[in-house]
C-alpha cells in the first residue's frame, strides 16, 4: 500500500469511543501513525535542508559572483596599466626623439649593450661589451677618451653611482662633433659592482659653439678698456665689466644693484640722467660727453653711449652702455698735436709750426706795419758726418745745435726745426735792429765753438739764408723760397757764409743747370759709381741682401753723395736716368755675384716719386732684369713710406702692376709716415724696413723698443719680412734678434762698399760658411 493510499484510509477510519477491534487493524492504525510522523520529521528535515542548501547556494554564488567582479576589475586594471605602459613607452619614444637623444643600456652582467637610434658612429643598436669599447675607443678623441674610460670604470667598479660626461666623437666627413652623456649604475651585485648601466646620450655641438662664443664675447667685453654696463628698465646695475670699475674707481660688486644717478657725480645728475633716458626712450640710444668723478677722485671727460635693448613685445627690456675716458685721449691728443707742431728731437717748432708762425708774423705785418726777417740756417756736409759717426751721433749734435740757437735769441722770436739738418727763425725788425748782425751772431753760435762727439773735439760750419719782409717778399712761399735760395747759394759757394737774397739770386737756376749739367756728363762718362750695403739675416748671420746707393765721383769736390745731387736730379728728367742706371749696374753686378758661386745674393734699389709714376717704368724694369739675367725674386724695389703715401691709392695700382713681374716690393723708413697703418694691408709689399730714428736709443728707451716690438710683431702679422735700419751697437742687435726681427743693416754689420769690396766679403764670407 502506497503512502498516499494510507492517507485516504488514514482520513476516513474513524473508530468508535469504546469500541474493540482486532490487533490487526490497530497495528496498521499504529502504522499509519508512525509513518505520518515518520513523514512528517522527513519533510521537515527536508525542508531545513533545502534552506540550508539554499543558503549556502546563494553565499556560493555571492562569492562566485564576488570573485568574478575582482577577475573583471583585474583584467580591467591589468588592460589600463598596459595601454599606460603602451603610451609611455611611446611618449618616451617619442620625447626621445624630439629631443634628440639616445638611450644606452648596458647589461654588464651578460655582456650586452643596447642603444636606440643617435648617430651612425656608435655603430649598431646592438653589440657585446667588447664590441662597445672598441668602437667608444675608435670614435672618441683621445684627449676625451681618458675621461670617458675612467668615469665608466668607477661605475663599473662601483665607486660611481652616475655620471655626466662631454666629449667629442669623430663623424664621417672628419670634423667633431661634441656629445654629453648621462649615465646611472641602476642594478649591483653583492659586491657592490655594477651589473647594469642605464643613460642617454646628446648632441650638444651647438651649446659648445654657443658657450664658446659667449665666453669670446665676454673675454672681449671683460678684457676691453671701454667700460660696458647693462641697466635694468629702473637703471640699476645688472652688470658691469672690470674697465668700468676700474674707470669709476668703484669695486664691480658694489656697483651692481645701484642705480647709475647714484654713483654719477655730473653736475645736475637727476635732471641730466631724466633727460637722457627720455632720449633714449624715444630714439633707442643717447651719446655725449659727461664730466664725472672717480670714487675718492678727480673730475675726468667721460664719453657715455647708452643703447635700449627691447624684448619682444617691444617694451624695453635693458640698457646697454659703454663708457670711455677722455682723458687720456684728450693726453693723447694733445701730445699728437705736440708731435705735429715740434720737433721731438729737438724740442724746436717743426716745419708745419713755423709756417703757421710765419703765417701770423705776416699778418701783424700786414695790420700793424712790423716788419721781420726769415733767417734759415743748414749744417754744411752733415751728410757726411752722419756716415762718419753715425746716426746716434748725429741726432745729439742737432741737439746740441738747437740748444745753443735756443740760448741766442729772445723770446718773442720764432725758432724751428723745419728739415733733418735745417733750422729758421723769425725775427722782428725795428728801426735799430741789424738783422746782419743778428744773423751773423747765429752763425757764429753754431760754428765758433767745438763740440764734443765721441770723445773727439768736432768743428762745424753751415750755411746761413736772409730774406725780408716787406724788401723782398709779402708771401709765405716766396719768402721761404728766396732764403732757401740764399742758403743755397752759400752752399754752392763752399758753405760756411751767410748770404742775404738779393735779386742776382734769382738767377741762381742758372747755376743749378749747372750742376744738371755736370750731372749729365757725369751719367755720359762713367763718373756714377753704385755701392753696396749689406744686410744681414739675424739668425743666420749672413749676407743674402744689399742696398745699392750711388755715388758721384765729382772731378772737383771728390765722392758726392745723393743728398747734393738727387734733389735736382729729382726735379729734372735726370732722374729716370740716373735710377735706369742705378737698376742696370745693381742688377748686373748682383748676377755676376751669383754667377760666380758668391751665395744666392739680392739687391734692393731705391725708386724716386718720378720714376714710380712714369708708365715705363715697369717695361724698362723687365727690358733690365732680361738683359741681366737676373731672376725676379732677387730684385727688390725700395719706396719711402711718404712717397708711396701722397697718393695711396696711385701707389697701390702701380706697385701691384710691379709685383706682377715676380719681384719683390719694400716700404723704406716704415713708421715715418701718417698713415702707414691704415693703407698697409692694401699695399703689396713683402718687406718693412724700421726707419732709423726707431732703432737709435733701442737699447736705453723703453719706448723706442716698444714701437720697434710692434711693428717687427705687425710686420710678422701680414706675412712680411722686416728689416732694421741703423744698427750701430751690438745691444740694438741683440735687441731686434730678441724680437725676432729677420734682417739688420747698418754701421754694425757695414758701411757702403764699392762692387770690389762688397765681393771680397761675399768671397770672406763663402769661405768662413765653407770651412763650418
Amino acid at each position: 500500500m502506497n503512502l498516499g493510499r494510507l492517507k485516504q484510509l488514514l482520513n476516513r477510519v474513524s473508530l468508535p469511543h469504546g469500541s474493540s477491534v482486532d490487533a490487526d487493524t490497530k497495528a496498521l492504525h499504529d502504522a499509519l501513525i508512525a509513518e505520518r510522523q515518520l513523514r512528517l520529521s522527513l519533510e521537515k528535515e527536508l525542508a531545513e535542508k533545502e534552506v540550508e542548501f539554499d543558503g549556502r547556494l546563494k553565499e556560493r554564488t555571492r562569492e562566485l559572483t564576488e570573485v568574478n567582479t575582482q577577475l573583471s576589475e583585474q583584467i580591467a586594471l591589468r588592460k589600463k596599466i598596459s595601454d599606460a605602459l603602451v603610451k609611455s613607452q611611446t611618449r618616451l619614444t617619442q620625447a626621445m626623439s624630439a629631443t634628440r637623444l639616445g638611450l644606452i643600456d648596458w647589461d654588464v652582467l651578460h655582456g650586452q649593450f643596447y642603444q636606440s637610434e643617435f648617430i651612425d658612429v656608435f655603430g649598431p643598436k646592438e653589440q657585446s661589451s667588447e664590441e662597445t669599447i672598441k668602437t667608444l675607443k675608435r670614435v672618441i678623441h683621445p684627449v676625451d677618451y681618458v675621461q670617458v674610460r675612467n668615469t665608466l670604470n668607477a661605475c663599473l667598479e662601483g665607486r660611481l653611482l652616475d655620471y655626466i660626461i662631454q666629449y667629442r666623437v669623430l663623424q664621417e666627413n672628419e670634423s667633431w662633433l661634441w656629445i654629453e652623456e648621462c649615465g646611472k649604475v641602476v642594478d649591483f651585485d653583492n659586491k657592490g659592482q655594477a651589473l647594469r648601466l642605464l643613460g642617454t646620450r646628446r648632441n650638444i655641438q651647438s651649446e659648445v659653439l654657443r658657450d664658446e662664443q659667449v665666453k669670446l664675447a665676454k673675454s672681449v667685453v671683460d678684457h676691453t678698456s671701454e667700460g660696458v654696463f647693462v641697466l635694468d628698465p629702473q637703471y640699476r646695475f645688472l652688470s658691469v665689466n672690470p674697465a668700468l670699475a676700474k674707470i669709476m674707481g668703484y669695486e664691480a660688486a658694489f656697483l651692481t644693484g645701484k642705480r647709475i644717478q647714484e654713483i654719477s657725480d655730473t653736475p645736475k645728475r637727476e635732471q641730466l640722467y631724466q633727460e637722457i633716458f627720455q632720449q633714449v626712450k624715444a630714439k633707442d640710444q643717447w651719446q655725449g660727453e659727461l664730466l664725472e668723478k672717480r670714487y675718492q677722485g678727480d673730475y675726468y671727460p667721460q664719453w657715455t653711449q647708452i643703447n635700449a635693448i627691447h624684448d619682444e613685445q617691444g617694451a624695453i627690456k635693458y640698457y646697454a652702455g659703454m663708457v670711455s675716458d677722455l682723458s687720456f685721449r684728450k693726453a693723447a691728443d694733445k701730445k699728437l698735436d705736440y708731435l705735429l707742431n715740434y720737433d721731438d728731437l729737438t724740442k724746436l717748432a717743426n716745419r708745419v709750426q713755423f709756417k703757421d708762425q710765419l703765417h701770423r708774423a705776416l699778418v701783424r705785418f700786414k695790420d700793424k706795419g712790423m716788419p721781420f726777417a726769415l733767417v734759415m740756417l743748414d749744417i754744411d756736409r752733415f751728410k757726411q758726418f752722419n756716415d762718419s759717426f753715425g746716426h746716434e751721433a748725429s741726432d745729439q749734435l742737432l741737439c746740441d745745435i738747437a740748444a745753443r740757437l735756443s740760448q741766442n735769441i729772445q723770446k718773442v722770436d720764432i725758432l724751428a726745426r723745419v728739415g733733418g739738418n735745417e733750422f729758421a727763425c723769425v725775427v722782428g725788425c725795428s728801426r735799430t735792429f741789424d738783422v746782419q748782425k743778428f744773423a751773423q751772431r747765429l752763425f757764429e753760435t753754431v760754428t765758433q765753438n767745438h763740440y764734443e762727439v765721441a770723445g773727439q773735439g768736432v768743428a762745424l760750419s753751415c750755411s746761413v739764408g736772409v730774406a725780408l719782409v716787406p724788401e723782398h717778399a709779402q708771401d709765405i712761399e716766396i719768402l721761404m723760397q728766396f732764403a732757401a735760395l740764399a742758403v743755397q747759394k752759400a752752399k754752392f759757394q763752399g758753405g760756411d757764409q751767410i748770404q742775404v737774397f738779393d735779386e742776382s739770386l734769382k738767377s741762381f737756376s742758372r747755376e743749378k743747370l749747372e750742376l744738371e749739367h755736370e750731372l749729365i756728363n757725369a751719367l755720359e762718362n762713367g763718373d756714377l759709381e753704385v755701392f753696396y750695403q749689406p744686410k744681414m739675416d739675424v739668425l743666420t748671420e749672413t749676407i743674402h741682401s744689399v742696398e745699392s746707393l750711388v755715388r758721384w765721383n765729382h772731378p772737383v769736390k771728390g765722392l758726392v753723395t745723393p743728398v747734393d745731387f738727387v734733389n735736382i736730379a729729382e726735379e729734372s728728367a735726370l732722374i729716370t736716368d740716373l735710377g735706369l742706371f742705378v737698376l742696370k749696374q745693381a742688377c748686373e753686378q748682383t748676377q755676376r755675384w751669383r754667377s760666380s758661386g758668391l751665395g744666392k745674393i739680392s739687391v734692393a734699389v731705391n725708386l724716386s716719386t718720378r720714376q714710380l709714376r712714369d708708365v715705363e717704368l715697369k717695361s724698362m724694369i723687365q727690358l733690365i732684369m732680361d738683359e741681366s739675367g737676373i731672376s725676379p725674386e732677387c730684385l727688390e724695389l725700395e719706396l719711402t713710406e711718404s712717397m708711396i703715401m701722397e697718393d695711396s691709392q696711385s701707389a697701390i695700382r702701380c706697385l701691384q702692376d710691379l709685383k706682377s713681374l715676380g719681384l719683390k716690393i719694400s716700404v723704406d723708413d716704415f713708421g715715418t709716415g701718417y698713415s702707414s697703418l691704415s693703407y698697409l694691408k692694401d699695399f703689396p709689399v713683402d718687406t718693412l724696413k724700421i726707419d732709423k730714428s726707431f732703432v737709435d736709443g733701442l737699447e736705453t728707451s723703453q719706448s723706442q723698443l716698444a714701437i720697434v716690438r710692434a711693428i717687427i710683431v705687425l710686420g710678422h702679422s701680414l706675412k712680411l719680412k722686416v728689416v732694421a735700419e741703423g744698427v750701430e751697437n751690438n745691444s740694438q742687435l741683440e735687441l731686434l734678434s730678441d724680437n725676432a726681427c729677420d734682417m739688420v743693416q747698418g754701421y754694425l754689420i757695414s758701411k757702403p762698399l764699392r762692387a770690389q769690396e762688397m765681393q771680397e766679403l761675399l768671397e770672406r764670407q763663402k769661405k768662413r760658411t765653407s770651412a763650418t
